[in-house]
């Protein structure tokens, strides 16, 4: 299986607190990389299944009782948003063409903006 984007997040019901740290182990024991940048959210680069990481988070506890969900990201698809560059940098490391500059990316916002 060649390795691919996934979305993970991760979301605690009151009372049921996730061991955020134990996620960390889990994606550093058998992601091939991975980032985040938003609490409970992280995107990983993987060969595993989606199915593989549902079981494994699964074994987390608590997980069972609040909230998480794995998305495939295409990689091809456009994407915006508001990152800090280091997370723009590591999200385009595992894309098939090259980041925009800062600069060209700021020419291409603008160039969308509607003219007022």
């Amino acid at each position: 299986m060649n390795a691919r984007l996934i979305s993970l997040t991760v979301a605690a019901k009151p009372g049921y607190p996730v061991d955020v740290e134990l996620i960390k182990k889990l994606l550093n024991a058998h992601a091939l990389d991975w980032m985040s940048c938003i609490a409970g959210s992280f995107l990983l680069w993987t060969h595993l299944e989606i199915a593989v990481w549902a079981r494994a988070l699964q074994e987390i506890p608590n997980v069972e009782n609040g909230y998480f969900i794995l998305i495939p990201v295409d990689p091809n698809a456009p994407i915006e948003g508001w990152y800090p560059q280091w997370a723009w940098d590591w999200i385009f490391k595992h894309r098939p063409h090259t980041p925009l500059s800062e600069s060209d990316r700021l020419k291409l916002v603008m160039a969308a903006a509607p003219k007022i």
